[in-house]
This record gives C-alpha cells, structure tokens and sequence, in this order.
C-alpha cells in the first residue's frame, strides 16, 4: 500500500484544486490513501477537509488543534500512515501529483527517491531568484557537511521506505525537517535516488517561506552533524 503525507496548513485557497488533481491520479485498484494532515488551520481548511472526505474515498485526515509546524505534521503523518511507501508532497500545487508516478517508477532498490530541482532536468518557474540561489546554496553545503549524495536535499516531494521513517524521533519545527529526515536516513545508511522535476511557484494562496527559519536551521544543523557523525 502507498501512502501519500499532505501536510496543510491555512490552504482554503487551493486545496479543493490539489484534491481534484490527486483524485486523477488515485483509483480503487491503486491502494492508495491520502492522508492530509490539517497543521492547526485558522481558515476555512478544516471544513473543506470535512466535506471532500465525503467524496473521496481515499481521503484520510489528521487535525492539530494548533499549528505545531512542518515538523510536527510529517511527524503524525508518518505514524499514521498504513503503507509500505510513503510519499511526501505540498498541498498547494508545486508538486504536481502526476509526478507520482514517475518518483514510483524509479522506487526499485531504492529507500528514498527525490523529486530533484538541481540535477539535469530539473529546475524551478515562477520563483524568486534570491530563493532559488539561497536554497541552491543551502543544498551544497548540507550534502558537504552530511556526506548526503544528494543535490536536492530540502525538497519536499519525496518517497521513503516507511519503515525507516516511522520511527524517526523528528524533533525540527519547521522547513528544517526536510534536512533533519535525510541526515537520519543517511544514518540509517538508506539508498538514495534523485529523479529530475520542475517546480512551478504556487499560483494561488501564500507562501509559507520566511526568512525566520533561518535561526532554526542553524541551531538543528548543530544537532545534526553531532547526529551524523559522533552518536
């Protein structure tokens, strides 16, 4: 069984679109659950999710009373998820839900697969340049100082082998988390795979992105490398 985490958190604005396009891709012969887990929405989210599980019969939801962040979420999705695979992808359209298949095609002897941004064919449309180039540099030194043979370290469409992320103690807040699941897999000495994608902006609610994860990264990159490479 496969299952697809949707962390969500204030997306009234495009998740009735995101639903419809995953329902394309998922069928009943499929095995496929789409767990969404609903981060403490203020908005009208929660409501949206009530209605679409009544139409949906793949539809699985989780709801934090309060917003706890990125961390938290992939943290109950992973517990929860019924699958063998699990595949991680955003809410708001960046990653198209399509390219599960691709990412499922290439899962053979492979305990990550990477919907990659920065290997040949892949890229970013409709992106600021000053994130594209922070993220860009942020990836190469991760993969130096984690010897993580990955150029797309932080993106967050991706598919684990359950098994080796359900019983990760995440500890990271917020889009940090992304760094914090592959040095624990590398860890774990995990295969990774790195598949070409194109990332298209979001064209309807806002970003999450702020430059207040900044701090955070810093302080987990600490707690990483002394993961990585002395406990």
């Amino acid at each position: 069984m496969i299952t697809i985490v949707v962390p969500a958190y204030n997306e009234e604005d495009i998740l009735s679109d995101f639903l419809v396009e995953v329902a394309k891709f998922v069928d009943k012969e499929n095995n496929i659950e789409v767990l969404v887990v609903n981060d403490g929405s203020k908005d009208k989210t929660s409501k949206i999710l009530e209605d679409a599980k009544k139409k949906y019969f793949f539809l699985q939801v989780i709801t934090h009373k309060v917003n706890k962040g990125l961390g938290a979420a992939l943290a109950s999705g992973f517990k929860n998820a019924k699958g063998d695979i699990i595949v991680t992808l955003d809410s708001d359209l960046t990653h198209s839900p399509e390219f599960i298949k691709e990412i499922l095609n290439n899962k053979q002897n492979y305990n990550c697969c990477i919907a990659s941004r920065y290997i040949s064919g892949g890229g970013m449309r409709y992106v600021p340049a000053y994130r594209i180039w922070l993220s860009i540099f942020a990836n190469k030194i991760f993969s130096l100082l984690y010897s993580i043979p990955v150029k797309d370290i932080t993106s967050g469409f991706k598919m684990y082998d359950a098994a080796m992320v359900r019983s990760m103690e995440i500890t990271s807040k917020s889009f940090s988390v992304q760094l914090e699941i592959m040095v624990r897999l590398a860890k774990q000495g995990a295969m990774f795979k790195e598949i070409p994608f194109v990332l298209v902006n979001r064209t309807k609610g806002k970003s999450k992105f702020s430059f207040r994860i900044i701090p955070e990264y810093m302080s987990v990159c600490a707690k990483l490398f002394l993961i990585r490479w002395f406990h």
